[in-house]
């Protein structure tokens, strides 16, 4: 198992606890690596992606990749329309998750991963900033650009950094819930771990990565448990029947 393999099997895990082998279409698949599983695991998947340069990555993966600006696309109905931390990016909100019921099924189904940008409290940052700053002075982070890991090193206030970072054309937790709840009449949201995310992607990819990476989602798991600081990942889910409900969620998903 490699670092990034830790991230694409929380979301893995969210597909599995709401569907099984069915015909999704997932926005915002990156290189494919979630698709990849998907497949190996007998969904019939559609991978899309704005990026040329991740659909060609997907494609060598042997998946089926469009490049494709959501919410402009057509196709046959689908059993599942998953945004995969791409949502909150899409403009305008209401045309996109409008689309995604058009393309489904009777009884399909919506699953979104995000993220609540907005609602982190000092304390979380200040824990990332923690974390990337002991990682870095380890030798361990891999930092590049003007990438959010150097942001919140070099920056004076942790909360700051995060603030310059985010929220800049970005679609809030409660924007996206509302559009949903609008386009399906109800939605289930839980919460999740989210920081750990910007730790593992400047983890070397290797085996090595993928054990520290782990620990730093177990950590956060444990952070929010025992200090009570709210989780800020996002997962929403709703049916073109709009009859989900929390009860219909896992243990592991619910709040």
């Amino acid at each position: 198992m490699l670092t990034s393999d830790v991230a694409t099997s929380e979301t893995l895990a969210f597909v599995q606890a709401h569907t099984r082998s069915v015909r999704l279409l997932e926005v915002g698949c990156g290189d494919g690596a979630l698709a990849c599983r998907l497949t190996a695991l007998g969904y019939q998947v559609v991978a899309l992606d704005a990026s040329t340069g991740a659909v060609a990555e997907a494609r060598r993966r042997g998946l089926d990749a469009r490049v494709a600006r959501w919410p402009d696309f057509e196709e046959a109905p689908f059993d599942v329309v998953l945004f995969t931390r791409s949502l909150h990016h899409i403009q305008p909100l209401d045309q996109a998750v409008a689309r995604a019921k058009e393309l489904l099924k009777p009884q399909g189904r919506v699953l979104v991963e995000e993220f609540a940008f907005s609602e982190i409290e000092p304390l979380s940052a200040e824990w990332l900033r923690e974390i990337l700053s002991v990682l870095d002075g380890a030798g361990i982070l891999r930092c590049g650009g003007d990438d959010f890991a150097i942001q919140i090193l070099q920056r004076g206030g942790a909360l700051a950094a995060w603030q310059a970072a985010h929220g800049h054309h970005l679609h809030s937790a409660e924007a996206m819930a509302s559009c949903i709840r609008e386009a399906f009449g109800e939605v289930a949201v839980t919460t999740a771990p989210y920081l750990y995310r910007y730790v593992c992607a400047r983890l070397e990819e290797s085996a090595d990565g993928y054990r520290l990476a782990s620990r730093v989602l177990e950590l956060e798991k444990r952070f929010a448990e025992v200090g009570g600081v709210p989780l800020i990942g996002r997962r929403f889910v709703g049916t073109s029947a709009g009859c989900v409900t929390t009860s219909s969620l896992s243990a592991e998903q619910r709040p």
